[in-house]
């Protein structure tokens, strides 16, 4: 998204020095002709606002959907996806606006780490037992 951000800035630029309505005119025209890059500006915008309201100190994790009845994380250094939350990435707040900024898919969700580790239940995966344990 600041690749976005970047060539919304420079195609505004470019409008305001060629028309005398300036900002507001281009705003209309980038969201008229180009509707799809508009709403991920205005999305990552809204995003970034509500991260800007929390504290430095909160922790962040991406959401990527759901194995079964488990949500799938974003694992450490963005390589893999993991229902484990102890292999899952806490994003700092400048780490979550960064990855805004650059747009995250329409999948992927963002939340507040504390609201996520306090609403979470232990539970046993199966596919790690040995049978050999079993009476």
């Amino acid at each position: 998204m600041k690749y976005l951000h970047e060539h919304y800035e420079e195609e505004k630029q470019k409008y305001q020095e060629l028309t005398e309505e300036g900002a507001e005119a281009f705003i209309s025209y980038y969201r008229d002709n180009f509707p799809d890059k508009y709403s991920i500006l205005l999305k990552g915008d809204t995003q970034i606002e509500k991260v800007r309201q929390y504290s430095d100190y909160e922790r962040f994790l991406i959401q990527s959907g759901y194995v079964g009845n488990c949500m799938l994380w974003w694992e450490q250094d963005n390589k893999w996806y993991t229902t484990d939350l102890t292999k899952a990435h806490k994003y700092t707040k400048a780490e979550i606006i960064d990855k805004i900024s650059w747009g995250l898919r329409d999948e992927d969700k963002i939340w507040n780490a504390s609201h996520i580790f306090n609403n979470t239940t232990q539970v046993c995966e199966g596919h790690s037992l040995n049978s050999k344990y079993t009476i």
